[in-house]
């Protein structure tokens, strides 16, 4: 893990402040044009909805992508290439089945028999829920995962560890910080979007800085973004087919910390050196 993080290209400081304050902005923005009256009959489309998404996240990626060639990163410093998808998408798939396994063997113990999950009980509701989850949750987890996992944490480490020269104290401030700025770059969706009492916005930072903390160790252990990608996602939107009283997400991170932990079994040549 160290190794993997200390022959990370380090990047100039602006292109960080850069990728904080674009992340911040383009989210307020995005937001704030929830809060636009004459908008709002727009965004209760789910085609528009779903549209007007992937348009953001293609002109996001595509400056996202501009400034990591900028900074000197490359795909497989950023672990974005094929092997790296190949390996995720086992994983993913294999995160899925035991998904599901989990629920119906609650919904065996439980005695209300099998049922299939309201987002998968007739065609329209399955095209619309793989619809919503390809190009709404996937790129947006994936824009946050390339962003402050992929990114922002190895160049944390890199600068931590160049004053302090420790690496195990260097990992866990920047995991840290980077959650910090994660947490952050929320709050603008917490504020405009959602219920912004007190209570409410305290719980949101609690899981946000929880599944930071989760998804860092996950790509730290399997030096693979795709697949931290997929449990972000698989959090963000309970995908399961089969239908439970309990949330797929909590059990998400828990398989996707037991996956990470047998990566090197599943896949025995490291995707860097």
């Amino acid at each position: 893990m160290y190794n993997f993080l200390n022959n990370f290209p380090k990047s100039k400081g602006i292109y960080l402040v850069i990728f904080i304050l674009m992340n911040t902005a383009v989210i307020l923005g995005v937001n704030l044009l929830f809060q636009i009256p004459s908008w709002k009959p727009f965004f209760e489309n789910k085609l528009f909805f779903i549209s007007f998404g992937a348009f953001i996240y293609a002109l996001w990626l595509i400056f996202i992508f501009a400034l990591l060639k900028k900074a000197g990163l490359t795909f497989q410093n950023l672990t974005l290439t094929p092997l790296h998808l190949k390996q995720a998408l086992t994983g993913a798939s294999l995160l899925f089945i035991l998904l599901n396994i989990l629920f119906i063997f609650f919904a065996h113990n439980i005695g209300k028999g099998f049922s299939v999950s309201g987002k998968f009980n007739s065609l329209s509701a399955t095209t619309q829920t793989l619809g919503v989850f390809v190009f709404n949750i996937l790129p947006g987890a994936f824009i946050e995962e390339l962003s402050f996992r992929a990114f922002l944490l190895p160049q944390l480490y890199l600068i931590f560890n160049a004053k302090l020269k420790s690496p195990s104290i260097s990992i866990i401030l920047a995991i840290l910080v980077s959650t910090f700025i994660f947490g952050i770059s929320h709050i603008p969706r917490d504020l405009l979007r959602f219920d912004s009492n007190f209570i409410n916005f305290w719980n949101n930072s609690g899981y946000l800085f929880t599944n930071s903390v989760v998804y860092s160790v996950i790509f730290l252990l399997t030096r693979n973004i795709w697949f931290t990608v997929f449990c972000h996602a698989f959090f963000n939107f309970s995908i399961v087919v089969i239908a439970s009283e309990s949330s797929s997400g909590f059990f998400s991170l828990v398989f996707g910390v037991a996956l990470a932990l047998l990566w090197r079994r599943m896949f025995p040549v490291k995707p860097l050196q």
